[in-house]
């Protein structure tokens, strides 16, 4: 008997995959190594930001997720930007010394 070639899954981490490019021939209007346009106006980059929260309320996120068929991350954006609205602080742009920190490593378009 012979053997089956075992999968090539080295492909996934290339970026795109033959999957990808068949779904982007759909799309004419995509040009080779631009980003996708988003259809929502105003919808901005997404940034990664991780900190740690007391479990009981992480078990309260995940519980209102379930019952309330609403994202954890659209929960945490929901609830955050509703604290900050109240918030005077967070609308005063920030000093150019902590400004460069704050955007360290973060590439400019």
């Amino acid at each position: 008997m012979a053997k089956q070639a075992k999968p090539d899954f080295k492909s996934i981490s290339r970026g795109v995959t033959s999957f990808d490019r068949q779904m982007y021939e759909d799309k004419p209007e995509q040009v080779k190594g631009q980003e996708p346009v988003t259809e929502e106006a105003g919808e901005e980059d997404l940034m990664p930001f991780a900190t740690r929260l007391p479990a009981s309320l992480v078990m309260r996120i995940r519980q209102h997720s379930y019952w309330d068929r609403e994202g954890i991350m659209e929960t945490i954006t929901n609830a955050v930007m509703e604290y900050l609205d109240k918030q005077e602080g967070s609308d005063k742009p920030l000093p150019p010394e902590v400004l460069k920190k704050a955007t360290r490593g973060r590439k400019k378009k």
